[in-house]
């Protein structure tokens, strides 16, 4: 099929891939070797030098080295170096400061290079008696996101491309690997030894065993906790020590349990005996062992010996028995003050527990019963009754009488017998109950603090809340310019900087910013405000920051307010309304010299081709009206430049698929130049609905723009993809369907400071002339592109190309339907032609033309007069055939009233419509206007002939 490749052309590409293929291979080949020599060396000098090898091999280079980074970061030290059989002279354990191309490359952590090198700048900092370089790439060993190294190849024949230094990054990150491995095997070797040094000096015993009980690790002291020779403990069981086989069981079951539970880390006390029988009591003291996946591998234990320990609590636990009664009180006294720490209990609980631990601390708890009342609320023991003998504590709380504490004697009581109740057990109850009123005075004083705390605690998150719903980011900054508040708003905008210094956060000032509105707030007292542009992460926004004093209750200013708004869009609606007014402006006037001067081309041209007709073409006379009838042709042009800013006009759209279009337009302006352009356009790229000629026109002018930023030559893409717009975007275009074309270069850029200016009428950074620059023609790609409903954008980075982007609307191409077979009828009689046309050279030039071609035809200057000669004609036998109706008349009615009043004469009437407005919208869709067809000034012969013939042959309006 047409467009379909060659069968060499898929042979080529086959080659290309299959080489492609195999460089791929060896690359991953290489990249695998490299990644097996880390694994397998721990010596980073072998690694590096595979490492190296690998990579010169890929990409092609003869000689390099790899160097690290001393320790202050000032200089290289080679690990080795390859000339590639070249004599150096240079000792390589010399200083290498960091200077040059490796400079560059240590700065931007990134691989670059010079193809150029051995006359290039870089070359006043060899050393004499160095190899000959003719091109050097260098690639940065990035560890911890910073620099530890550099991998420098050189002499590849050709010079390098960016694809080597992608492969030359890969190889010198793998190199960054090696490096670091080696590094951490080192510290884990020196890790290794610290910690052999410290088991075996520490007092306690350590054991490893793994999952089946088997010993595999033993420290000194734990042999000697045993009383085996050094070593062997190793692989016999943890349970092999025990005395019985019942604890040796029981040991087994615990260590099972353990591996299949994996409870927190445990203690537990065994009894072992040792080499020479002496039962010893040791306290094991578990911990798990974990492989790098966190599996469970076996134990780590520390063994210590606690016969003797537990030897001494026993007797101290015989020698305390005697003072359990003292244990007791004091137990009751400290759970009772201990409840004020129980802040979570509720009133009644606390009066609870303190009732159930008075009758223990009695010593007969059996014998006695008590009750607690205080504050209206009762609490009694469940055995409680009363009876003659009772004890009672009064309860006082913050001065007041609040309740009371009764101990009642269930003893029956002997005639004659003395009060139970020592004078201790008074005193204990007395104890008692001013302890339970402090605990419940704490415990009110608690909750009325906790309540007043969660007020406080509403209240700031309902300002939080007020502040957040202001819609503007705010900050507070002290007097020091410190940060010490940011709403959520402000942390969105800005980033969370609170305790920062504001001008180190937002601009990276080491003092406060000039014309700071807080300064100057805190100097005079007053409100101020100001706009900055902050960059972050290579965005500018811009921002309107005012700021007012904040005081305390003397009338001090003690920290500031900052509002910030974020004001970048309403800039930028700023900038494109002023452009759209200049445009606007020029639009005017454009549209008023173009239409002007299309009625004076319209004679030039028609009386330049009627004077041809009259001559022989081998005339001087004809080849100097043929060169006449070339340059108005360039004025024509130029003329439709100028109509494309008119206002209101429309372009001469149609639907159609922009492909084919693209490609041949790129091609027929970039052909005979050095710059390599690539497309990257799908085959399913949506139809749009364009003006052929003015959608040419942007592509010329922005591809123009690329030619003169690239004159020794460079790279462009043309990109194009379908993508859908959604409500809420950043763009000023309506929702839907639309084509991205985008238009990227490797030139210098364009400077930020005049990225705005660019889409300005007669801006330029060109000199002006015929051969330079008119500041017209990114002004003239807005100008189309807008009227196409689209959106035209520049983005662009200085030293890194500009990228222009274009937004059109996607339109479906119209259901397909075969044009019906129209069979030209022979004109039996000479046709009529009623024109109005008020320019009298436009009129004696197309009474020629149409004489020539045959027609009867009659001018009216106004539309007045028109209506007045076609409704005169209409009711004579001899009515016009046709109307050509100029679209604007001086001090008269034009072409879109007269067309309507004529069509109220006769619905019938075939008419065009005329103009030198090229863009007006009539001419775009002149039947929804009422016209027949439209033809634009200025026109040929040949024109005039084809549109007229092609109205009166179709029949019908």
């Amino acid at each position: 099929m047409p467009g379909d490749p060659s069968i060499k052309q898929l042979q080529k590409r086959i080659k290309e891939q299959e080489g492609e293929l195999l460089r791929q291979r060896a690359e991953n080949q290489a990249l695998l070797d490299s990644t097996r020599a880390i694994l397998a060396f721990d010596d980073f000098e072998k690694t590096a030098r595979i490492i190296f090898d690998g990579c010169i091999s890929v990409i092609g280079a003869t000689s390099g080295y790899i160097a690290l980074l001393n320790d202050d970061g000032t200089e290289n030290e080679v690990v080795f170096l390859e000339s590639g059989g070249q004599t150096c002279t240079v000792d390589v354990n010399l200083p290498m400061p960091i200077r040059g191309l490796r400079k560059e490359a240590y700065r931007k952590g990134k691989a670059v290079f010079d193809n150029n090198f051995s006359t290039s700048k870089w070359m006043k900092y060899m050393p004499e008696g160095h190899v000959r370089l003719d091109n050097v790439l260098f690639a940065p060993l990035i560890i911890d996101h910073k620099a530890a190294g550099l991998f420098g190849i050189a002499n590849k024949q050709g010079g390098f491309t960016d694809e080597d230094a992608r492969v030359a990054g890969s190889f010198a990150q793998l190199a960054a690997v090696a490096l670091k491995n080696h590094d951490s095997i080192k510290q884990l070797s020196e890790s290794r030894e610290r910690f052999q040094s410290v088991v075996e000096t520490i007092p306690h015993g350590v054991q490893e065993n793994d999952l089946t009980g088997v010993i595999t690790f033993s420290n000194h002291a734990h042999h000697k906790i045993l009383g085996y020779p050094q070593g062997e403990l190793i692989g016999r069981k943890i349970w092999d020590f025990m005395p019985t086989d019942k604890e040796k069981e029981g040991l087994e079951k615990y260590l099972a349990f353990l591996v299949e539970i994996q409870p927190p880390s445990k203690s537990s006390v065994v009894k072992n005996l040792t080499r020479d029988g002496r039962l010893i009591e040791v306290q094991l003291d578990w911990d798990y062992k974990r492989d790098m996946q966190g599996n469970l591998t076996g134990f780590i234990t520390v063994v210590t010996d606690v016969t003797d320990k537990n030897r001494a609590e026993e007797t101290l636990r015989q020698r305390t028995l005697s003072l359990g009664e003292q244990v007791r009180e004091l137990n009751c006294l400290y759970e009772i003050s201990d409840l004020a720490e129980q802040v979570d209990r509720s009133y009644e609980e606390i009066i609870a527990k303190a009732l159930n631990s008075i009758p223990p601390a009695m010593g007969f708890p059996e014998s006695v019963c008590a009750r607690i009342v205080c504050n209206d609320y009762e609490v009694r023991t469940e055995n409680f009754r009363e009876t003659p003998w009772k004890m009672t504590g009064n309860i006082h709380i913050h001065g007041k009488d609040s309740g009371y504490i009764d101990v009642f004697s269930l003893a029956d009581k002997q005639q004659d017998q003395a009060e139970p109740f020592s004078g201790k057990d008074h005193f204990l109850l007395k104890e008692i109950s001013e302890r339970l009123a402090r605990v419940i005075e704490y415990k009110e004083d608690h909750a009325s603090l906790q309540n007043a705390l969660q007020q406080a605690k509403g209240a700031k998150a309902k300002t939080e809340r007020i502040l957040s719903a202001i819609g503007q980011g705010l900050s507070i900054q002290d007097t020091d310019f410190k940060i010490i508040y940011q709403n959520q708003l402000h942390k969105d905008l800005l980033g969370d900087h609170v305790g920062e210094y504001c001008y180190k956060a937002y601009e990276s000032n080491n003092d406060i910013c000039p014309g700071c509105p807080l300064s100057r707030c805190f100097e005079d007292g007053k409100i101020h405000s100001c706009e900055r542009c902050i960059t972050k992460g290579g965005d500018s926004q811009h921002y309107e920051i005012t700021a007012s004093p904040l005081r305390d209750r003397d009338g001090r200013i003690t920290s500031g307010l900052e509002v910030v708004r974020n004001i970048t869009e309403q800039k930028q609606m700023l900038q494109n309304i002023i452009r759209a007014r200049n445009l606007e402006s020029l639009g005017s006037l454009a549209g008023g010299i173009a239409h002007d001067f299309n009625n004076m081309l319209t004679a030039v041209f028609g009386n330049i081709e009627l004077a041809k007709n009259r001559l022989n073409p081998q005339d001087i006379a004809y080849q100097l009206l043929t060169q006449a009838e070339k340059a108005s042709s360039q004025a024509k042009a130029l003329t439709k430049q100028l109509l494309t800013f008119s206002r209101g006009g429309s372009p001469l759209k149609e639907t159609m698929p922009i492909v084919d279009f693209l490609q041949e337009t790129t091609n027929f302006i970039l052909s005979g130049t050095k710059i390599k352009f690539e497309y990257q356009i799908p085959d399913d790229l949506w139809p749009v609905q364009i003006d052929l000629s003015q959608m040419g026109q942007v592509i010329q002018n922005i591809l123009q723009n690329a030619k003169e930023a690239m004159p020794p030559g460079g790279n462009l893409v043309l990109h194009a993809e379908n993508i859908s717009i959604k409500t809420g975007n950043k763009l000023r275009i309506a929702p839907g369907d639309y084509i991205k074309i985008s238009f990227k270069d490797s030139g210098p850029g364009i400077d930020p400071s005049i990225l705005p200016k660019i889409y300005d009428p007669y801006f330029s950074t060109k000199e002006r002339g015929a051969q330079r620059g008119t500041g017209l023609g990114l002004a003239i790609c807005h100008s189309i592109i807008e009227k196409h409903d689209g959106q035209i954008t520049a983005e662009s980075t200085p030293g890194k190309g500009s990228t222009f982007t274009i937004y059109l609307p996607a339109k479906p191409l119209p259901p397909y339907s075969e044009n019906l077979d129209v069979t030209e009828k022979p004109i039996t009689k000479q046709k009529r032609v009623l024109y109005m046309e008020d320019e009298e050279a436009v009129i004696q030039v197309a009474r020629e033309m149409f004489n020539l071609l045959d027609y009867e035809t009659e001018f009216a200057l106004t539309g007045e007069e028109a209506i007045i000669l076609y409704n005169k004609a209409n009711k004579s036998d001899r009515p016009y055939d046709l109307v050509i109706l100029d679209l604007t008349i001086r001090g008269g009615m034009g072409g879109e009233e007269t067309i309507a009043r004529l069509l109220e004469i006769d619905p019938g009437v075939k008419a065009l419509v005329a103009s030198g407005y090229t863009d007006n919208p009539i001419l775009a869709n002149p039947e929804f206007f009422g016209f027949s067809g439209a033809i634009t000034k200025p026109f040929s012969i040949a024109d005039l002939s084809d549109a007229v013939k092609k109205l009166l042959d179709a029949g019908g309006n």
